[in-house]
C-alpha cells in the first residue's frame, strides 16, 4: 500500500464521531509549501485525513487547531463516476501520528 508522510498543522480543533461504537475524527492538516523564488510564501496545501479509534480519541484530548503534528497515513483511490463524469481523488487513513511542537498546549 502506498504511504503519504506529512508535517502540518491541523486546520480545526478535532470532533470526534462514533460510528458503531468506534470513534473516528476527519481532520484536515495544512501544509506550508515554502517560499518561491522571490521569496513569497506559497498557499499551503490542505490534505483531508481520517483518523481512527484510540488514535482519533487523543487526537481530539491533546491537540487542537492549530497544533502541528507529524502523520503517516494509507492512500486509497477514491474514484467514482456520478451522473456520467467520472471524478478521481484519494483517501487519505492515519496509521501513524506524532505530536510535535510542545508536550501542553493551553
Amino acid at each position: 500500500m502506498k504511504r503519504l508522510e506529512i508535517i502540518g498543522n491541523l486546520t480545526q480543533d478535532v470532533k470526534l464521531e462514533q460510528v458503531k461504537g468506534i470513534s473516528i475524527a476527519n481532520i484536515t492538516i495544512a501544509v506550508n509549501n515554502g517560499k518561491d523564488k522571490e521569496g513569497k510564501e506559497r498557499e499551503a496545501t490542505f490534505i483531508p485525513i481520517t483518523v481512527w479509534r484510540e488514535q482519533a480519541e487523543n487526537l481530539a484530548k491533546y491537540k487542537k487547531k492549530g497544533s502541528q503534528i507529524y502523520i503517516s497515513a494509507d492512500i486509497e483511490n477514491n474514484n467514482y463516476e456520478k451522473d456520467g463524469v467520472k471524478h478521481y481523488g484519494f483517501r487519505f487513513t492515519a496509521r501513524e501520528i506524532e505530536y510535535l511542537g510542545s508536550k501542553k498546549e493551553d
